[in-house]
């Protein structure tokens, strides 16, 4: 529950705005069918210190994905996230254009500036999200 769970829900629900985009229909209902789930011993210090953080509010969902097909700024994040992952400079990485899609491009430059103890780095990263729901979270 507590190791899969959160991101299953946020894959499959990104997977369904962007289908929706794609198809120009409204979004529907999200409903989430599980058939195996369960909280192992060793996460549920874990568990409780991130419901204790209460991120799990919906009073401030994350902003609409912008209308019509998106798949090229999903390469765009997509090529962000590599650079990300492979070490380089944070401030050098190619953000994609688009706010939606940079905000969450800056999600992650700013993970990795945190993880490489680089405060100034992951200050600056924060200043440019066009979102305030992203930077709540910074």
């Amino acid at each position: 529950m507590y190791v899969g769970l959160p991101f299953d829900i946020f894959a499959f629900t990104m997977l369904q705005e962007l289908l929706a985009r794609d198809l120009g229909v409204e979004l529907g209902r999200y409903i989430h069918t599980v058939g195996s789930l369960h909280l192992y011993n060793e996460n549920r210090k874990d568990t409780e210190e991130f419901l204790a953080e209460g991120w799990q509010s919906t009073d401030s969902p994350m902003p609409p994905m912008p209308e019509g097909s998106q798949w090229a700024n999903v390469a765009a994040l997509l090529k962000a996230e590599e650079h990300l992952r492979s070490g380089a400079d944070i401030e050098k990485t190619a953000m994609p254009t688009d706010p939606y899609w940079e905000d969450l491009a800056r999600v992650l430059a700013h993970r990795r500036a945190i993880s490489d103890g680089n405060e100034a780095v992951a200050s600056s990263v924060s200043a440019g999200f066009h979102h305030p729901v992203f930077a709540d979270f910074a």
